[in-house]
């Protein structure tokens, strides 16, 4: 019996799709069959995590990698801003505000998607334990949530969170059930 293929088109950002060449290239793998065996192995990871702990009370962590968010500069830390002629009032801690009156403010993606990660973290505060932020380098942070409690409950909080687009991987590893 013949396979029906579909075709498909998607975008990826140019660092994601030269490791993604790099490796399948290693391989010895065409291009589809990189493509169709890595669908694959998220289908048989995500499923996993989906199935066989209904009802049971579970200890895990979940695990992810950020786009960074915005940091304030450090105290005295020489920097530039595209308008110069701004007034910067600097304050003890580095931060600053601009004297800039009638004026739209934009928050960047990153920041809002940091503030929405943190705020569905706090509809969960009856499963974390515990939660550690890492700062991994100037443009990513880690973050390593400790959790116990309904299988359920837990994966909707995996699941909330890795609907934000600055979340580069996520991962739920399940220690212990019980």
């Amino acid at each position: 019996m013949e396979s029906k293929y579909d075709r498909i088109s998607f975008s990826l950002p140019i660092s994601l799709r030269d490791e993604f060449e790099s490796l399948r290239t290693q391989l010895n793998l065409s291009r589809s069959d990189a493509i169709r065996k890595a669908i694959q192995e998220y289908i048989i990871q995500e499923s996993k995590k989906r199935r066989g702990f209904s009802n049971k009370q579970i200890l895990g962590t979940i695990t992810y990698i950020e786009k960074s968010h915005v940091h304030a500069h450090p105290p005295n830390q020489k920097h530039s801003h595209e308008n110069e002629e701004e007034n910067i009032n600097l304050t003890e801690s580095g931060e600053h505000s601009h004297d800039v009156q009638h004026q739209p403010y934009y928050v960047p993606r990153e920041m809002l998607e940091f503030i929405k990660a943190n705020e569905i973290q706090h509809s969960f505060l009856d499963i974390i334990l515990s939660a550690m932020h890492i700062h991994a380098g100037a443009e990513k942070c880690m973050e390593i949530i400790a959790v116990k409690g309904k299988y359920e409950r837990i994966l909707d909080l995996y699941t909330e969170l890795q609907t934000l687009t600055t979340i580069k991987t996520i991962n739920l590893e399940i220690m212990e059930v019980f």
